[in-house]
This record gives structure tokens, sequence and C-alpha cells, in this order.
């Protein structure tokens, strides 16, 4: 995981970027990848995608 600096509005967010294995029950996976993780899901932030499957 590497950290960067996004600008949102008049705020400067200390962000995470890199890949990540998550392993767990497929309704809670879908529920994550639903809501987004972490904070300011609804700005853009904590999204993912599935790179395989």
């Amino acid at each position: 995981m590497g950290k960067t600096v996004a600008r949102f509005y008049t705020e400067q967010l200390e962000c995470s970027l890199g890949s990540a294995v998550l392993c767990g029950e497929p309704r809670l996976l879908q529920e994550l990848y639903d809501n987004g993780i972490g904070s300011r899901c609804s700005a853009g932030f904590g999204v993912f995608r599935i790179l395989t499957t």
C-alpha cells in the first residue's frame, strides 16, 4: 500500500492506494463492495474493484 494526499474541496485527505486480498463470506464481501471501505465513501473515497474472482 502506498500513501498519497487527495484534495477534496478545501481539505487535503491522506489516502492509501494499493492492492489487498479480501476473504470472507460472499454476502459480507458484497456489502463492502456496495458500500465502500473506510470513510467518505459517498464522496467517492473507499471504492475498490474486483481484479479476479
